[in-house]
């Protein structure tokens, strides 16, 4: 997703008329690559950062050489399919002295956030469990799960560093069990469901379930269990949360694509990611754009959840009209795709190195990266032996 105070001078991909066609429907200012083509984009003066939207398996070449060019890079995970050469890409970003960021926008998203912020003031006592579905409502082709890296590394990792993230802790031993239900995904060597356990440094224990269809939609929740109570986030467009009491309650219907559930998030990313290229304020949460403070309901039966609706205020804003001008996310546009970002009206971002004490930290770091790359290798190994692995 773009921002307003960014505009779009290149897109490439391989299919070139659909990149064209993208363009003139949007009424982007934009030129269109092939991705053979790459160094016409690095060349270009206008060009500050790119977004990196391509298959895992070319991450690691676009990265190398967006940063040798002097560019800012955003890439959608994972940066490499490798620890080691991910921490190579890190290397070299800090030795251009240029951003790199990792998105996992599951950080950004709002009412994950909030969950976030009440685990960790322990607003509901200490954190216990968690339980993280995950599961995209379509298979994707055979050709992306190829080069994909596999799920774990693949899609498995979101729900990975949102664990540690939401933890504050790292993995001391996993279980994990694959199944590859689709005899193609097994040919690859890959599996189409992963259910993994996690015992955490701290004692908190974590289940994952990761699939890549979902009969019911585009599922996404997030369970969250404290001494006192606990938070459930599921797959409401706006209201992302519900509560549950003793009474049982029906999860609202899952969403049709992860563009959906996740627009807030992929523009607040996106908000950051220019933050920190501009050397602006400090990130804050967006978790209550405009509406009154989120309601904790009344303790019945000796338990409390929090409910993270949006109550009185208006919606969350929608990402699809910033500034304006429609942008759909490049990953819902029949293919992936790689852009190019340039700030508006000429000025160039400002280099991080010389901002001082002013620039904005990025919220997805180096270590957040690598851990998350070193925890995805344990849950692959574990869905491939059959053994729990110690970290």
């Amino acid at each position: 997703m773009l921002s307003a105070r960014a505009s779009v001078r290149w897109l490439m991909r391989s299919k070139l008329k659909e990149a064209e066609k993208f363009v003139e429907s949007h009424g982007l200012r934009a030129r269109c690559a092939a991705p053979g083509d790459l160094d016409l984009i690095l060349d270009d003066p206008s060009v500050d950062a790119v977004v990196i939207c391509s298959p895992t398996d070319v991450h690691e070449d676009q990265i190398t050489r967006s940063l040798q060019a002097g560019k800012a890079v955003f890439c959608e995970k994972p940066i490499t399919s490798e620890y080691a050469s991910t921490a190579a890409c890190y290397d070299l970003a800090e030795s251009q002295k240029k951003p790199l960021f990792n998105a996992f926008h599951r950080r950004f998203d709002p009412s994950i956030r909030e969950v976030h912020a009440g685990v960790q003031s322990q607003q509901l006592g200490a954190l216990k469990m968690m339980r993280i579905s995950s599961h995209d409502q379509e298979h994707p082709p055979i050709a992306y799960i190829r080069s994909s890296g596999g799920i774990v590394k693949d899609s498995t990792i979101h729900d990975l560093d949102l664990a540690s993230w939401m933890s504050r802790s790292s993995p001391k031993r996993v279980y994990c069990q694959g199944q590859a239900f689709k005899p193609e995904v097994k040919e690859c060597g890959d599996f189409d469901l992963v259910v993994a356990t996690v015992l955490f440094q701290n004692g908190v224990v974590a289940t994952i379930d990761n699939g890549r269809k979902s009969t019911q939609g585009y599922d996404q929740r997030l369970e969250v269990m404290c001494d006192d109570g606990g938070f459930l986030v599921s797959n409401s467009p706006t209201s992302l949360a519900s509560t549950v009491q003793k009474t049982k309650t029906l999860l609202p219907p899952g969403q049709s694509h992860f563009v959906s559930r996740y627009a807030e998030a992929y523009r607040i990313e996106m908000e950051h990611f220019i933050n920190v290229l501009e050397g602006g304020r400090k990130f804050r949460s967006l978790s209550n754009q405009g509406g009154r403070k989120f309601r904790s309901l009344s303790n019945q039966g000796g338990r409390k959840f929090r409910s993270l609706s949006n109550q009185g205020g208006r919606k969350f804003r929608s990402l699809s009209n910033q500034g304006g001008r429609m942008f759909r996310s490049l990953s819902n546009q029949g293919g992936r795709k790689f852009r190019s970002l340039s700030n508006q009206g000429g000025r160039k971002f400002r280099s991080l190195s010389n901002q001082g004490g002013r620039r904005e930290e990025m919220l997805v770091t180096r270590q957040d990266t690598l851990a998350a790359m070193a925890f995805a290798d344990a849950v692959t190994k574990a869905a491939k032996t059959g053994q729990p692995v110690d970290l």
